[in-house]
């Protein structure tokens, strides 16, 4: 059910399809989380509008068993500088961000490290995660803080949607995140208009930045990186 799941991303089937000649790109098995599915998503030149679509679509209409979590790879094609050899690596943070035009503070994004994870989690809906190491806690804190103001805004459609404004009192405010606790870990969530969490990112530790949409999420990743000892 999980390889049928995994082949109903079909916006990750669709751009593989795409790349004809040298077959689907090879992806290193190690991985910041364990994921019952791996999937290489080559994102090249792609329009940041057409990656995020893509993801959107394959968040919808994938069919994974309940609780597996699917891994996106996003892959580049590359020439090797000595060899002058084409290759296909994974993406780095940054490019991934880039790629789906995300407008992350540079000071987040010297603060984070390369290797990241990105995949969908199957609870009541498929969830999307981003787990990524962390060089400076100092720095990437406060590059999420001022992220915030436009982070739903740069996921969406691959996350759900929030308005960026809100109403108290009769007036327009912008739209806060909330400090809570989950699982004994600060967190910092993004509200919908029925009190629903929508997004949110916490650090469980220094070394690592977890962000996500379902809360089901977060216990479960929690679970799969005590389990590898990454946590």
């Amino acid at each position: 059910l999980v390889g049928l799941g995994g082949g109903a991303l079909l916006g990750v089937s669709m751009i593989r399809s795409e790349r004809a000649g040298s077959g689907a790109p090879a992806v290193p098995s190690d991985s910041l989380l364990f994921a019952e599915q791996t999937v290489p998503f080559p994102v090249g030149n792609r329009d940041s509008a057409d990656i995020k679509r893509m993801l959107a679509d394959a968040r919808v209409s994938a069919a994974l068993t309940l609780g597996a979590i699917t891994r996106v790879a996003p892959t580049i094609d590359d020439i090797d500088s000595g060899s002058g050899a084409a290759f296909t690596r994974l993406a780095t943070s940054e490019e991934f961000l880039d790629s789906i035009d995300a407008h992350a503070p540079d000071e987040l994004i010297r603060a984070l490290g390369k290797d990241f994870f990105f995949g969908f989690h199957t609870v009541d809906e498929n969830a999307p995660v981003l787990i990524v190491p962390v060089t400076s806690y100092e720095h990437a804190f406060e590059g999420m803080l001022q992220w915030e103001d436009s982070m739903n805004a740069d996921l969406t459609p691959i996350f759900t949607a929030v308005p960026r404004l809100t109403q108290e009192n009769g007036l327009l405010k912008q739209r806060p995140f909330d400090d809570l606790v989950m699982r004994n870990y600060d967190v910092r969530a993004l509200k919908d208009d029925g009190g629903e969490i929508q997004l949110y990112y916490s650090f469980p530790t220094r070394e690592l930045l977890i962000v996500a949409e379902s809360p089901y999420s977060f216990t479960e990743v929690l679970s799969r990186l005590r389990a590898d000892r990454r946590l």
